[in-house]
């Protein structure tokens, strides 16, 4: 049986939380973007020069991942 050492009372609305932090390189973005979303801004650093973003961008999705892996790293693997 797991033991919770977090339940809902113990994230108040407006609490912070620090989760750290990840770094993502190029290789990387270029790598998830060319498997789930091969948008040029994700996958080609000459073209994403002229996107709207000046230059490339991970996924959005990929940073939902990165999140989540952080969220759960900090505390949802120990939350009821």
């Amino acid at each position: 049986m797991q033991e919770f050492k977090y339940y809902w009372e113990d994230f108040p609305l407006g609490n912070k939380i620090e989760l750290g932090s990840y770094s993502v390189h190029e290789k990387d973005i270029i790598d998830f973007g060319k498997k789930f979303d091969p948008q040029y801004f994700h996958i080609d650093p000459k073209k994403a020069k002229g996107s709207p973003y000046g230059s490339l961008i991970a996924c959005g999705w990929h940073t939902c991942g990165i999140i989540m892996r952080l969220m759960n790293n900090k505390f949802l693997a120990k939350t009821a």
